[in-house]
């Protein structure tokens, strides 16, 4: 049994390196969606260190009894925070009045 495991194993990896060995070129498209990842990151970056455009965003935090939803929302003096979820459930309207 384990000769014929081991027998497998080599069997994979020479798939797997016979497969790299091949390679392909990268297809149009998959460099153009380089590309738009790249600026997207790089447009990130930019406004992140912009204090005169603060974010906006979902925070989630998860423990094994509770996960909560927050929007944040950040200003010249601070972040504000607003629950939009409790469990992955939106908050209903007398939970929001609360």
């Amino acid at each position: 049994m384990a000769a014929s495991f081991t027998h497998l194993r080599g069997i994979l990896s020479l798939l797997v390196l016979g497969s790299m060995a091949v390679g392909t070129a990268p297809a149009k498209e998959d460099v153009a969606d380089a590309e738009l990842v790249k600026r997207a990151l790089g447009l990130e970056l930019t406004s992140i260190q912009d204090t005169q455009h603060p974010m906006r965003y979902r925070l989630r935090k998860s423990s094994p009894r509770l996960t909560t939803t927050k929007e944040i929302f950040e200003t010249r003096d601070g972040a504000v925070a607003r629950l939009v979820a409790v469990n992955d459930q939106p908050l209903s309207l007398t939970d929001e009045l609360e």
